[in-house]
């Protein structure tokens, strides 16, 4: 006769501790360790704790390319749920250079981009390479208006080398 095949014992699931449990402290501790630069922690629009460490500062700017690309997909969700634009809106609808007629360079191309295309990252608009280093020492405004398009929107992604 076949051996029967033993039930699996569910693996438990754990409970998360309270909030009151929760250590600010610890959490900074341990994004320090892991090589974070600035931990701030606000609850309910109070700020819990600020710390900084690694060479971080109040008055330093970070990059934070992919972080701000998650965080304005956030903010896009919200908008578009609350109404106030939608994915497929044209970027031109936000930025008046992109609009036909406007003085972007390749304003033919710009005009079509829409948000989902700026989102995907398949605007067709190629990275300058330049990037801010000190906290507001570059126009980064300008820099996204007057980018090179190589491609026209929504055909390829295009990703820094």
């Amino acid at each position: 006769t076949p051996t029967p095949t033993p039930t699996p014992t569910p693996t438990p699931t754990p409970t998360p501790p309270a909030a009151a449990a929760l250590s600010f402290q610890a959490a900074a501790q341990y994004a320090i360790a892991a090589g974070a630069r600035a931990v701030v922690i606000i609850q309910n629009g109070d700020v819990k704790l600020e710390e900084y460490a690694n060479g971080g500062r109040a008055d330093r700017g970070e990059t934070l390319a992919s972080g701000t690309k998650s965080f304005t997909c956030a903010l896009m969700a919200a908008a578009e749920d609350d109404g106030l634009l939608s994915a497929d809106d044209l970027g031109s609808r936000f930025v008046p250079q992109w609009r036909a007629g406007g003085n972007a360079p390749q304003v033919n191309l710009k005009s079509s981009i829409r948000i989902r295309d700026l989102l995907s990252v398949s605007a067709g608009i190629l990275n300058s390479g330049v990037f801010g280093g000190a906290l507001n020492t570059v126009d980064s405004y300008a820099q996204a208006i007057n980018a090179q398009s190589q491609f026209a929107p929504g055909m390829q992604a295009i990703h820094p080398q």
